[in-house]
């Protein structure tokens, strides 16, 4: 069974940029060092003869035919969008734009 060491769990930590408190760290070696038990003791399970699977139950996608049909019309789309700009939807910006670029839509032109 491997057995990570508190340094091996928190380099483990620092690669995944992960900022852990002593407490966490506690905490997080414990977790991995149960995980990894488990998985060894999965590994001991004599699973010669047997299917591999993707779900543990018999799961099938029930597949609807692809028939064209009408879409909902845009003025309906559109009609309880709380702002508009023509025959699109609007809304404020929510990631930041390069220095100096203006933004497609800005905050006040929705309200």
């Amino acid at each position: 069974m491997a057995n990570f060491s508190k340094e091996e769990v928190a380099k483990l930590a620092l690669l995944a940029h992960l900022d852990v408190s002593d407490r966490e760290l506690d905490a997080l070696h414990h977790d991995l060092n149960q995980i990894v038990g488990y998985v060894d003791r999965l590994e001991q399970v004599d699973v010669t003869g047997l299917e591999p699977m993707q779900h543990a139950f018999d799961a099938k996608n029930i597949w609807r035919e692809d028939v064209v049909q009408p879409s909902l019309p845009q003025e309906v789309a559109l009609q309880n969008a709380p702002h508009r700009i023509e025959n699109f939807f609007a809304f404020p910006r929510i990631v930041p734009t390069k220095k100096g670029e203006a933004s497609a839509i800005e905050s006040e032109d929705i309200e």
